[in-house]
């Protein structure tokens, strides 16, 4: 019982993890996502049911002309089931755009060597059994004005702008402790 309880925890903190995730994070990292020398990467695919357009910002490490991306919060995400269903995807890596028609689900110890030490340790930590594997992978001919609609619906400015807000926010709530 004790197993099933803890089981059922660890699975609502996922839950909530993802919610702030979909709702807070990712609109703010989409500002950052896919840019060159960003750590992030941004995955276009349609929903398996709906058909809509879905954007996702993610971790990527490209490796051998293929795409390399942890799942640690597990298979069971929108975004992976959606690749999955469709065999590839559209991915904005570094200031392109790519198409990878062949999805593939690996096992993360065959390809942990790809991440930096510290990404490795906090996947592990995760729990992180698989990786993605996108194969086939070529830039996207449409791939300039993809990536230029993407850029003009996620400027940089609006990340910034956050930042300097939470910054801002963080400096008031340190004065207010300093003051006690």
């Amino acid at each position: 019982m004790e197993t099933k309880e803890k089981l059922n925890l660890e699975e609502q903190l996922l839950d909530r993890i993802r919610f702030f995730n979909r709702r807070y994070f990712n609109p703010f990292s989409l500002c950052f996502a896919g840019r060159p020398k960003s750590f992030w990467s941004v995955i276009l695919h349609c929903g398996r049911k709906s058909g809509k357009g879905y954007i996702t910002p993610i971790v990527t490490v490209r490796r051998d002309g293929s795409f390399i991306i942890p799942l640690p919060y597990g298979k069971q995400v929108d975004w992976f089931k959606n690749i999955m269903a469709a065999g590839g995807c559209d991915l904005i890596y570094q200031g392109k755009v790519y198409r990878a028609s062949k999805a593939e689900l690996v096992p993360f110890e065959d390809e942990a060597d790809v991440f930096a030490g510290w990404v490795q340790r906090r996947l592990r930590r995760l729990e992180t059994d698989s990786v993605l594997r996108l194969n086939q992978v070529c830039e996207a001919p449409d791939g300039e004005s993809l990536y230029r609609s993407f850029t003009s619906a996620y400027p940089l400015t609006r990340g910034i702008w956050i930042l300097a807000i939470i910054g801002f926010i963080l400096v008031e709530i340190g004065r207010l402790f300093r003051r006690r």
